[in-house]
């Protein structure tokens, strides 16, 4: 799969990534890893706005089934996000990383997608760590394919 590919169209599909200071590091079938810098990001207490963490986890997650969706070519489907939570533990105040990975448990769900009447609900974890690589906040978002 092409790291290019699919980076253009998840910041074509999702502009305000760009806005975001987003910068793709890694996208395989299990791993999505994004870098973004804080500038964009900062609330009134120079830190990263909670709200942008939680779209970068968001986006993070996305990038993984994106990878899916066109080796499986799924192409008849969307993926949206049906349920998401995010735990702050420590502000972030440096550039920092979305780290998210879609448990091997799921892998199944999308290799049968076709055989379930409705889609199932993918969970991912994402994580995000500042410069230092101290975990900042955690993600678990679950996430579907839907009919166009």
């Amino acid at each position: 799969m092409n790291l290019d590919q699919i980076k253009n169209h998840i910041l074509s599909s999702i502009p305000i990534l760009q806005k975001m200071g987003v910068h793709f590091d890694k996208v395989t079938p299990d791993v999505c890893i994004l870098k973004v810098e804080l500038a964009p990001n900062k609330n009134h207490k120079d830190t990263a706005f909670g709200g942008s963490l939680y779209s970068v986890c968001a986006a993070s997650a996305y990038g993984i089934l994106f990878w899916h969706q066109l080796s499986e070519k799924i192409l008849d489907k969307d993926i949206v996000i049906a349920d998401g939570r995010i735990k702050y533990l420590k502000g972030v105040s440096t550039d920092f990383t979305a780290e998210a990975v879609m448990p091997a448990s799921e892998l199944h769900k999308i290799q049968k997608l076709r055989s379930f009447s409705k889609s199932p609900r993918i969970l991912i974890k994402t994580q995000i760590f500042d410069s230092s690589r101290q975990l900042c906040a955690e993600f678990e978002g679950e996430f579907a394919f839907v009919s166009k």
